[in-house]
């Protein structure tokens, strides 16, 4: 048997729903494609060195202390 493409199950799907969420679907998918997905790697490489040495080390210090604890009572 042969697996029905996604487009093929989506259509069937949307077929089944009333105007109103179809509409909705409409909407969902358009923000889809307005949704950014970030940034090359490539594009970044111009913040190399932007952060200074002391803001490094307090981020550093602050990752340290927030995020390297276990809280197995947390989970």
């Amino acid at each position: 048997m042969i697996e029905p493409s996604v487009k093929d199950v989506l259509y069937r799907e949307i077929a089944r729903l009333d105007e109103d969420d179809r509409r909705r679907v409409l909407e969902y998918a358009q923000s889809l494609r307005r949704t950014p997905r970030g940034a090359p790697g490539a594009s970044l490489l111009s913040l190399a060195g932007s952060v200074s040495d002391s803001d490094m080390t307090e981020i550093e210090a602050a990752t340290e202390e927030g995020c390297e604890k276990v809280n197995p009572g947390a989970w």
